[in-house]
């Protein structure tokens, strides 16, 4: 009931979202639908370029999909993470709005919006991909375990925060874009607060033990 409210409220609030284009505009649906797929599924340039998360995503797909060496280890770093590298041949390249990225986007005829999960499988393919994502998996379901064995409930909920923030990386890295994988902040904080949490952990242990 909270999501469904929440989705309700976010559509009424956000002008791109409703056929108004105000704050608290009108909520149809069928616009909400038409806009997600005109922007994001069905989206291209004049010129042909993919410029929505979910086009963006089939062009990578079937890119690495296209032989055994790229599905195993994509094309390599630099394809979308820019390099100062002489004679690399993927000189930097920028999106419509100005990010910077290595040559992968005119090569791959991208125009924006790269996906965290396309951003990681275009340079280092299925495996390194499905380690990545299989990686805050665990963690997610490491902090769970954490929460339900804490008895203090500040330590209890920081666990199971943690746990959240792990399936926010998740989401986000999945659907929307890589500020969780290359961004230095957020993945700074990520594992500072894991290392909180197992230090709180390692603590507990010792006390137990002694």
């Amino acid at each position: 009931m909270i999501f469904v409210l929440a989705f309700y409220a976010t559509v009424r609030l956000t002008p791109t979202l409703n056929p108004e284009r105000m704050v608290m505009g009108s909520f149809d649906i069928s616009y909400v639908t038409d806009y997600f797929m005109s922007s994001q599924v069905d989206a291209y340039s004049q010129n042909n370029e993919a410029q929505g998360r979910f086009s963006t995503t089939k062009v990578f797909l079937d890119e690495v999909n296209d032989s055994a060496s790229t599905a195993m280890v994509g094309f390599g770093p630099g394809m979308l993470l820019k390099t100062e590298i002489d004679g690399a041949g993927r000189e930097k390249s920028e999106d419509m709005y100005g990010m910077q990225y290595g040559g992968g986007l005119e090569q791959f005829g991208v125009l924006y919006g790269i996906t965290g999960f396309s951003w990681l499988l275009v340079q280092i393919g299925w495996p390194g991909t499905i380690v990545w994502l299989a990686f805050y998996v665990y963690m997610f379901g490491r902090f769970i375990k954490l929460s339900n064995s804490e008895n203090d409930p500040f330590w209890k909920s920081f666990q199971l925060s943690m746990a959240g923030y792990a399936i926010v990386v998740l989401v986000i890295s999945l659907i929307y874009g890589s500020y969780m994988i290359m961004g230095d902040l957020m993945v700074f904080v990520f594992f500072l607060m894991s290392a909180i949490s197992f230090s709180r952990q390692a603590a507990r242990v010792s006390r137990v033990s002694r």
